[in-house]
């Protein structure tokens, strides 16, 4: 039952889009889009509401935050725009 358990928690992970932070940077399993159907989608950290400008809220703090999308290039309008923030430069 374990190993079932297993197999499909990992094949539901795996067909979710992948959320980036930057060009070809994934976030980490706790970021995740806010749509779902083929189109590229912001993401937030699980927990926070997406909002309607690629932002997420954080209900627990307070805080409005942009973190990334789907599109592995972040070239697509459902990029939130950072200023250059998370270069890694």
């Amino acid at each position: 039952a374990y190993l079932l358990s297993l197999l499909i928690a990992t094949s539901i992970e795996q067909d979710q889009p992948r959320c980036y932070y930057d060009v070809g940077k994934p976030a980490g399993p706790d970021i995740v889009p806010c749509f779902e159907g083929g189109t590229v989608s912001p993401c937030c950290k699980i927990g926070s509401n997406c909002l309607t400008d690629n932002s997420c809220w954080d209900r627990g703090t307070g805080v409005t935050y942009q973190y990334g999308c789907t599109d592995i290039t972040y070239q697509d309008n459902a990029c939130p725009s950072k200023c250059g923030l998370d270069r890694g430069t």
